[in-house]
């Protein structure tokens, strides 16, 4: 297993947190960056002579969709309609808090609620971040896949876009979604996709060659990752990421 918390002086391309514990440090390290990154965009737009003002304020796309499903064992007596715009409501909460801790713009979209790639596409042009959030990693992937959000996401890091993965957001910027399966946390059963099949584990490959162990606990799971670890390819490295670990590419 591996630990990793880069410092790079140098803008990452991937920012990835064990936990929410480490958001004020994520929100830190991102403000610093959005702030670099408006920069040199102003003084660019200065250099073609259209003036420092013309580029819009850096902002952030929070993706909840981890967190957008319906607990089958809920006590809740409320229709289904209901407890999804509750749902609905706390991610756009989320989204408001997570505005005020980096002090820029943040628009909150769920994946599910995308009707398509150009739709998903489209909401999320212009964005100079993307905060994937934790929950259900299973659920995440499966809505990554059928949003269209996995192309969109990778095309616009390629181009300079920072990813912030937090949990099960860490989990699929990764080769392998297979880690999500080792604590038993999360129900693969929450969406209809058959995680038997290699295919279906493959995460975003933000980081190629890597898979990663949010909320690892050395004591709790050095065991588990022992008897585990060569589930995951040769190739693979692992990443144990504690409730206050970050990783930066």
């Amino acid at each position: 297993g591996l630990r990793s918390e880069n410092k790079a002086e140098s803008k990452p391309g991937v920012i990835l947190a064990g936990s929410r514990s480490c958001e004020p440090q994520l929100a830190s390290d991102l403000q610093k960056w959005l702030l670099c990154t408006h920069a040199d965009t102003q003084t660019r737009s200065a250099d073609d002579k259209k003036g420092a003002d013309s580029e819009p304020q850096a902002w952030v796309a929070y993706v909840p969709t981890a967190s957008m499903y319906l607990k089958e064992d809920s006590s809740s007596t409320r229709s289904e309609g209901e407890r999804r715009r509750r749902l609905w409501a706390n991610a756009r909460k989320r989204g408001r808090q997570l505005e005020e801790r980096l002090g820029t713009k943040v628009e909150t979209i769920d994946l599910m609620r995308s009707k398509d790639q150009a739709e998903l596409q489209s909401q999320m042009q212009g964005a100079k971040a993307i905060y994937v959030d934790g929950g259900n990693t299973f659920h995440l992937l499966h809505h990554i896949r059928s949003s269209g959000f996995d192309s969109v996401c990778t095309q616009m890091v390629n181009d300079g876009c920072i990813y912030v993965g937090v949990s099960a957001g860490a989990i699929v910027a990764g080769s392998s979604i297979r880690t999500a399966f080792w604590k038993g946390w999360d129900d693969p059963l929450v969406v209809d996709t058959d995680w038997s099949k290699e295919e279906n584990l493959r995460g975003l490959n933000l980081v190629p060659d890597h898979a990663f162990f949010p909320h690892y606990d050395e004591v709790e799971h050095l065991g588990l990752v022992r008897q585990k670890r060569e589930e995951l390819g040769e190739r693979d490295r692992l990443v144990l990421l504690g409730d206050h670990d970050t990783f930066m590419l």
